[in-house]
């Protein structure tokens, strides 16, 4: 999409990680897609078995080091702030 190939570029000269909610179908596809096959493939396999937890990655084909995705739920357009604030410092503990 036009959108993500826009953020790439973006991410490309800012960024280390990308962080996502893997509850979100379509964004978890789509940074997969990108991402390759062998980041496809490892996410697959630690998400049957840790259904519903938190994985990493590396980057694969994308421009940065590792890719967190996050199971948020509760993540829309109208959540409040504590549902953000929590996702954040999960990436933030996952990260250190």
């Amino acid at each position: 999409s036009t959108k993500l190939t826009h953020f790439l570029r973006l991410f490309n000269r800012i960024g280390h990680a990308i962080v996502i909610a893997s509850t979100s179908d379509n964004l978890r596809k789509s940074i997969l897609q990108a991402a390759g096959q062998s980041v496809t493939t490892s996410y697959n396999t630690q998400n049957q078995q840790q259904k519903d937890a938190s994985i990493y990655t590396d980057g694969g084909n994308l421009p940065c080091k590792r890719i967190y995705f996050i199971p948020c739920p509760k993540l829309s357009y109208k959540a409040d702030r504590w549902v953000f604030r929590n996702f954040i410092n999960e990436a933030i503990q996952m990260a250190n």
